[in-house]
């Protein structure tokens, strides 16, 4: 294995015919081109020291930074980047996730309950509150959040499932052209690599095994692809059974088919722009291809990942991270601790000194109490002990300000956010004011943190309605057996809704008048049909989805049950929504049956709340021009309330 002059690493000629014996002269060069991506994206990063300044950012965290050089070193370490981080990481995972989404159009908005549905159930299975946790984390300490969407089809016995997974900053890879943490769109490629085991990459079933076989373990294309110890134990044949897997993305020319394109010339036929994954080992080995997949969808061909920063730094894709901004606070707390100590050594354990003719053996000294040391020259001085200076005031005070003032200063984050008393502080007053000054800084994360998360849902949505082709049953409210049934790849193909004209409303009020139905106000939408007059034009649904992180009631049992009492006195609340959150809040032990009894019957099929008749002509049966639909010319409902 020969090494080259950027760091990598070059197989040996045993090797490259391995991975020549299983791939194709075009596949190898593939290989070789991707492998050249991620070397100057590893540089590009190298470059910057983001990989030192990662990796020491996390033995801060852990407590490690400040190791011992010598058996009299204190090695001080009072962690103060620990509790900030993971203070901030608590108040964000913390709160309930709530999802919205609006219809952007007449056409979208009877399909928004829908669309709801959907993204609720995909969070709930997603297990969202653990990756929000693992996400928050990295990006106070490192600065970024990343999250990557993929769909697995084997999820939920077949079904398939969006699934979300939060990524190390330290293994993702975008172009280094890129230099915006918001337009990594615009790249050429995006790269993550992870460490895997040979034996899951041959009993996934996943792979063809004769590539895998042809894997090199443990070979790494450039100096190190792990860095926070993944390989550390890495010292026989069973922990050395892992190689680098890459997850490869870049958009790629591929020619449309279509039922002409055989009888076709090259030059015309139509080509258009797909979005790829390749993954292969770190040794070259591809392992999957999705050049020739139909059914790898990707919708919007953007790459699957979503970036979160901490705080936006100039010039870089990679943001800055509050633990950054601790690590000098840090060092200057261990500093003044390891100064204190080894004064406090100085007073137990004085140094000493000996009169070279008093006769008295210097080892013989102790600290023994009670100690008697016998001399032969009792009239002179023999033995004196050094008085260590004593500790100046200015350099106790110099720590406490580092770990008081200093610490939220850089942070925005104090003591009064952990529910810890503030020096000074003394009254609520000003205790809820330091408070919610505070806040404003969690509050411009999480503002962050919900961006992220609307985007990265209305991908979800897209994935949903083009993999989701079969009718499926999705919880809507607390009853057990209250479901909604439809396919989510209904939406992309909604009515097209246009403004009512006099004659489709005045046609539609007759209708409801000739079935005994009473009328409040004609519908202001009718459907667009297309050239025959007989059919709906049709277009894919789009929402406008949000996320907020935070909905619900604040944490004070005490302040919420108060906060319930008085909203469900008022008549705010009906009786089975004051159950539920006197159970959710409260803790109070309410059933499910104690809460199904309290709701109100169900209302008759065409009846909106109120009593009074739904006011869509689609389910009405009417035509656009307000007559009765015919036979054949139906319109699905798809997801729209009934």
């Amino acid at each position: 294995m020969a090494e080259l002059k950027d760091g990598a690493f070059k197989l040996n000629e045993d090797k490259e015919d391995r991975r020549s014996d299983v791939m194709t002269d075009d596949e190898c060069k593939l290989a070789d081109k991707l492998l050249r991506w991620y070397r100057s994206a590893w540089n590009d990063k190298d470059n910057r020291g983001l990989f030192d300044k990662w990796e020491t950012i996390d033995l801060y965290w852990e407590g490690d930074a400040n190791e011992p050089e010598s058996d009299t070193d204190p090695a001080s370490n009072t962690n103060i980047i620990n509790p900030n981080v993971e203070g901030q990481v608590a108040y964000l995972i913390e709160q309930n996730i709530s999802v919205q989404t609006k219809g952007r159009g007449p056409s979208d908005v009877p399909f928004a309950d829908m669309a709801r549905i959907v993204l609720e159930f995909v969070k709930d299975q997603n297990k969202m509150r653990r990756k929000l946790d693992v996400h928050e984390r990295r990006r106070q300490k490192f600065g970024t959040g990343i999250f990557r969407v993929l769909f697995d089809p084997d999820k939920l016995d077949g079904m398939g499932l969006p699934c979300v997974e939060p990524c190390n900053p330290a293994y993702v890879f975008p172009d280094p052209n890129i230099t915006d943490i918001y337009k990594t769109n615009e790249g050429r490629f995006m790269i993550e690599v992870m460490n895997k085991s040979i034996s899951w990459a041959r009993e996934s079933g996943m792979y063809d095994e004769k590539r895998v076989d042809a894997i090199d373990p443990g070979y790494e294309p450039m100096e190190t692809g792990m860095i926070f110890g993944e390989d550390e134990g890495d010292t026989d044949n069973v922990s050395h059974d892992h190689y680098l897997h890459m997850l490869v993305w870049f958009r790629d020319k591929v020619k449309v088919k279509s039922e002409d394109t055989e009888d076709e010339e090259e030059d015309s036929k139509e080509y258009e722009w797909r979005m790829r994954l390749v993954e292969m080992s770190g040794c070259g080995v591809i392992l999957r291809d999705t050049k020739e997949d139909d059914d790898f969808i990707i919708p919007g061909n953007r790459y699957p990942y979503f970036f979160t920063p901490d705080m936006y730094r100039e010039g870089t894709v990679w943001a800055k991270g509050t633990a950054e901004m601790l690590i000098d606070t840090q060092d200057l707390v261990n500093d003044i601790d390891d100064q204190i100590r080894i004064n406090a050594r100085l007073t137990g354990n004085p140094q000493r000194w000996v009169n070279t003719s008093s006769g008295v053996d210097p080892d013989k000294v102790t600290n023994e109490g009670g100690l008697v040391i016998p001399t032969d020259n009792p009239g002179n001085e023999a033995m004196g002990f050094f008085q260590p200076p004593t500790m100046p005031n200015y350099i106790i005070d110099r720590r406490n300000l580092s770990l008081t003032t200093e610490r939220q200063l850089v942070t925005r984050f104090g003591d009064q956010q952990t529910g810890v008393k503030q020096q000074g502080v003394d009254t609520a007053t000003e205790a809820l004011a330091i408070q919610q000054g505070a806040n404003a800084g969690v509050t411009h994360k999480k503002m962050l943190l919900e961006e992220t998360l609307s985007d990265m849902f209305e991908y979800i949505l897209d994935l949903c309605m083009e993999y989701w082709d079969e009718e499926q049953a999705f919880r809507v409210t607390e009853r057990e057996d209250d479901f909604e049934f439809f396919r989510p790849s209904e939406l992309r193909e909604v009515p097209v809704m246009m403004p009512a004209t006099t004659e489709y409303q005045t046609n539609f009020m007759k209708k409801l008048e000739g079935i005994g139905l009473p009328t409040e106000s004609a519908p202001r939408y009718m459907p667009l049909m297309d050239e025959t007059g007989q059919n709906p034009q049709t277009k894919k649904a789009a929402f406008d989805v949000s996320i907020t992180v935070g909905a619900g009631l604040p944490s004070n049992k005490g302040f919420v049950y108060t906060l319930i009492n008085e909203a469900h006195r008022a008549g705010v609340l009906s009786n089975a929504s004051y159950a539920k959150l006197l159970r959710e809040y409260a803790g109070l032990p309410i059933s499910d049956e104690d809460i199904q009894a309290l709701q109100p019957p169900p209302q008759p099929p065409g009846m909106a709340d109120g009593g009074q008749p739904m006011g869509n002509p689609l389910i009405q049966g009417l035509s656009p021009g307000g007559s009765p639909m015919q036979p054949g010319n139906s319109i699905p409902t798809g997801g729209m309330a009934v």
